[in-house]
């Protein structure tokens, strides 16, 4: 410890920075994970399934509220207004608040209408129009922390906000009726994490005390604008499955999907984590020919890193499912290879959006996100009636490719063409990691029934990741 603590002292605050930022996003996340076994054997797997659809409702309407301007182009306009970043905090959160009443005026119209639309009870819908006024402070916040390399408070933050709503949330379905678990767990979840959020979004009006400012605007909207397109298309793309599994099958099979789902995503917290402290890096160097090469290596390590990660989690899918859930989602253990590797293909799609959000490059981002969900949307219609809600787990997985795929292409060009410097990533590896990961995942598939090769293929992966750790 002592080591550790020594080796934090002699380290650049970036470094620190995204070590902590890191550590405290696996911390938090894992505990939201340890959490899945006990609600999977108290709750039933339709008032899960409640959950789940909450989850995607509030996610694709928190796009329009927000208009993405919590995504990537806020760190970019960080750098751009770096003398006046509390003036423009305030400023683009007063945005999302302008844009979240016009959206709540819309449901106060005619709430009986969006709630049908939504399958959602009036309850919930309450819950989501205050989200969409609250969460936005909280992501405004914890990304201009992180970009300034202030990881202490936000770290402490995170994991105490976390805590507290994973407690008593347990202890909230556990003094319920069955019926009434879905509710009482959301509603004590986002009662934590609702009250940290108005505290902070009071303080970034406080400190700035700028509603509007036609600069700051007219900036984020720009970039922020067409990353709306990407991410209502990349919100299709996460939660049509489950919307349309619901409509389909039935909240039952939702709940089974949802589950695997998030246990198949279980990887991406890392690589959440790992990319949350490699952007600020990137964005602030990209610019200085002297760290391309550590830009190349850095982008290299950490996308292998995530590669090991991730296919060790979907070797040890069957143990993961046992320990996670009962029975009942262990019968569909078998779709989490593909929705593992198509959710791991984010990381790839990150790498590359990120050079585009620099290069203000945002359109692209959102045609090959578009494309991506308009495939996925067809594929789901036309397989999901016939083969179940297994399908989906195999429509979700081309359509990322599709998406990876196409940012990759284009960015790599732009670049090329725009700096006439050889690509900054290592395109040869990053294509050579992703077709070996996805042919080494349905393999694994075949070695569910025998535990001992894949757990020699697990520690053979563990030590490589060690040994690529200790390299970099």
């Amino acid at each position: 410890m002592i080591k550790l603590v020594n080796k934090m002292g002699m380290m650049s605050e970036s470094k620190k920075s995204g070590i902590a930022y890191t550590l405290s996003t696996l911390v938090t996340k894992g505990l939201v994970f340890l959490t899945i076994p006990v609600f999977t054997r108290i709750m039933p797997s339709a008032e899960i399934g409640k959950i789940n659809l909450y989850n995607s409702w509030f996610s694709l309407i928190c796009i329009f509220s927000t208009l993405s301007l919590t995504s990537g182009g806020y760190q970019l306009a960080l750098k751009e207004f770096d003398n006046d970043k509390d003036r423009y905090e305030s400023s683009v959160y007063s945005l999302t608040l302008l844009v979240t009443s016009f959206v709540t005026v819309l449901y106060v119209m005619n709430p009986g209408f969006w709630e049908k639309m939504f399958g959602l009870s009036r309850a919930y819908m309450i819950m989501l129009v205050i989200g969409l006024f609250l969460t936005p402070a909280q992501d405004f916040w914890m990304a201009r922390q992180r970009y300034d390399y202030k990881y202490k408070m936000s770290s402490f933050l995170t994991l105490i906000s976390t805590f507290g709503a994973v407690v008593l949330s347990v202890f909230a379905v556990l003094n319920c009726k069955p019926n009434e678990t879905g509710w009482a767990r959301l509603f004590v979840n986002n009662l934590v994490i609702y009250s940290v959020a108005l505290l902070l979004g009071i303080n970034i009006l406080k400190k700035g005390k700028c509603f509007y400012k036609k600069e700051y605007w007219a900036f984020s909207l720009s970039l922020s604008l067409p990353l709306v397109g990407h991410a209502i298309a990349k919100q299709i793309l996460d939660v049509s499955d489950r919307i349309m599994i619901n409509q389909y099958i039935g909240s039952s099979a939702v709940g089974i999907y949802g589950t695997l789902y998030s246990v198949s995503s279980i990887s991406l917290i890392a690589w959440n984590a790992m990319n949350g402290a490699y952007v600020p890096y990137l964005f602030k160097n990209i610019d200085n020919i002297d760290e391309h090469n550590n830009i190349r290596r850095t982008s290299s390590t950490l996308l292998t890193l995530y590669t090991f990660i991730a296919f060790v989690m979907i070797l040890l899918a069957p143990e993961i499912v046992r320990i996670m859930a009962t029975q009942e989602y262990y019968e569909a253990v078998y779709i989490m290879p593909p929705i593992a590797m198509g959710v791991a293909l984010t990381a790839v799609s990150n790498l590359y959006s990120n050079i585009l959000i620099f290069y203000k490059k945002t359109k692209v981002i959102m045609l090959a996100s578009g494309a991506a969900s308009v495939v996925n949307l067809v594929l789901n219609y036309i397989f999901i009636p016939r083969f179940g809600y297994q399908a989906a787990a195999y429509t979700t997985l081309v359509a990322y490719i599709i998406m990876a795929l196409i940012e990759a292409v284009v960015a790599t060009r732009y670049y090329k063409n725009h700096t006439k410097l050889k690509m900054i990533y290592d395109n040869k590896l990053i294509f050579i990691l992703c077709v070996i990961t996805v042919l080494l995942s349905f393999i694994s598939i075949f070695l569910y029934g025998a535990k001992i090769p894949r757990y020699l293929v697990c520690i053979v992966c563990l030590l490589a990741t060690y040994v690529l750790y200790k390299k970099s």
